[in-house]
């Protein structure tokens, strides 16, 4: 059998068998019929190039957001960039801050784009570098986790290890599930200095036709020029542009 043809034969059991507990080489000896080695050699490939992940040192394989690329993530994928564009230029030239469009994929998400201002000081987003990424620290993660039905918001948090990135990271699953309440009735979600200090941001989410949360975008910029009150500032036009996406895409609610 051609090397390559294996490798996809591989990639193959690995999207028929993502879920959020990942998978074991056994498992993908199981499905493909390979020997042990050769799934090992190239699931340690797919490690290198970024693809997979392990949450711990000899853990189940995880799949990481830039497996988005070829995984179809929705319908709305292809498109919603060339739609959300416009508006996400506009809003950065509006507040002068970073924008970012991301979209979700369960418990995943993927940046779509992101604009940067004319400043001489950019926070640059680089979602892919984090893994696993910190859904409870972050204002795109907490609007991630709000879109949740609470059976699968329940299942998610319990297993996460609530990391301290900073002193003002939630650590409490008490605390967390109240905050995420509060970002499901008022359609925003912010990160004051939780995952990195000195970096600010704030999100809201984007809507599909179904009324469903697919995805958000985020303002994002350095403390030096955002405080708590500017960020307040941002929320209602995030949640402005962020609705005039959603209806781009056939969303019908305010």
């Amino acid at each position: 059998m051609q090397v390559i043809e294996k490798q996809l034969i591989v990639l193959e059991a690995i999207a028929e068998l993502k879920n959020e507990n990942g998978f074991s080489v056994a498992d993908l000896v199981e499905k493909t019929g390979f020997n042990s080695s050769a799934v090992h050699r190239i699931c340690s490939v797919l490690v290198k190039r970024g693809y997979l992940f392990h949450k711990h040192k000899r853990s189940k394989y995880l799949i990481s957001q830039k497996f988005l690329l070829f995984s179809g993530i929705n319908k709305y994928a292809l498109g919603i960039k060339e739609l959300a564009l416009p508006f996400l230029e506009r809003l950065c030239k509006e507040t002068s801050e970073t924008v970012d469009l991301l979209i979700f994929d369960g418990t995943s998400l993927f940046s779509m784009a992101t604009i940067l201002p004319k400043q001489f000081l950019q926070a640059v987003p680089d979602i892919a570098s984090v893994q696993p990424f910190p859904l409870h620290g972050t204002a795109i993660g907490k609007m991630l986790l709000a879109s949740l039905s609470d059976e699968k918001y329940n299942k998610v948090v319990a297993d996460m290890a609530l990391t301290a990135n900073t002193e003002n990271t939630i650590q409490d699953r008490e605390k967390l599930r109240a905050e995420i309440e509060v970002i499901r009735r008022e359609n925003i979600a912010y990160d004051i200095e939780e995952f990195f200090t000195g970096i600010m941001s704030v999100a809201a989410p984007i809507k599909n036709d179904s009324s469903e949360i697919i995805g958000a975008i985020s303002i994002v910029g350095p403390s030096i020029r955002i405080d708590r009150s500017k960020l307040k500032q941002f929320a209602p036009v995030a949640r402005s542009y962020a609705l005039q996406i959603s209806r781009s895409l056939g969303y019908k609610g305010k």
